[in-house]
């Protein structure tokens, strides 16, 4: 399922390509890009509409919590918030896996 989707998003040149070696970098790179590309869409869908303006939301699948500074998913989370996204959650874990993680 992903080359199918990463070769139609490539032929339809939608597919942004990083030549960064994984790390910390490259996933603040990742992060950057995909709220410019979303800022920039957003802009686009708007001047298409006649009315009104489109609200940026970023949806983040996590566990609910940092892990800590290095935390990639958290970074983006912030990232989203201050360039004026609203953020919204999709917790990974249920309350009785949670529960087994406290004790």
């Amino acid at each position: 399922m992903f080359d199918r989707v990463t070769s139609i998003a490539r032929a339809h040149g939608d597919l942004v390509e990083l030549d960064i070696a994984e790390s910390d970098d490259a996933y603040s790179a990742a992060n950057a890009i995909v709220i410019d590309e979303a800022r920039r869409l957003a802009i686009v869908k708007d001047h298409e509409r006649l009315s009104g303006s489109l609200s940026l939301i970023a949806l983040v699948v996590w566990e609910g919590a940092s892990r800590g500074t290095d935390d990639n998913t958290n970074k983006f989370a912030e990232l989203a918030r201050q360039s004026g996204f609203r953020v919204e959650q999709i917790l990974t874990l249920n309350a009785a896996t949670e529960r087994a993680q406290q004790q």
